[in-house]
């Protein structure tokens, strides 16, 4: 069994990316944000190739489920579609927000 899980923690500004293996099939990928302190953080996500485009210049998209954007508590969700690398967002506060995640399927779509 394989397990990807990665967590990024951030004080202002956007984090360093998380990338995904967006061949797993099926793609599922958990969400967990931990707060610290008063914060207010949006996860964010992208389709670009992050490993060729600096972050600063990829398009990023605030997740679809609305709790996790301008959310100022410990939040959960996924994705359930393929998605390149995700991020958390510091839109204000003096505290830290930990986001981890977790992918699985299997690498490649291989069972």
């Amino acid at each position: 069994m394989q397990r990807q899980i990665t967590s990024v923690s951030l004080t202002s500004g956007a984090s360093l990316p998380i990338a995904y293996d967006y061949f797993h099939a099926p793609f599922n990928v958990s969400l967990f944000c931990a707060v610290s302190g008063t914060v207010n953080y949006t996860v964010q996500h992208t389709g670009d190739d992050i490993f060729n485009t600096l972050p600063a210049n990829c398009t990023w998209y605030s997740h679809d489920n609305t709790d996790l954007v301008n959310a100022t508590t410990n939040q959960n969700d996924n994705f359930a579609f393929p998605v390149t690398a995700s991020r958390i967002f510091l839109n204000s506060g003096n505290g830290t927000v930990t986001l981890t995640a977790i992918q699985a399927g299997s690498p490649g779509g291989l069972t």
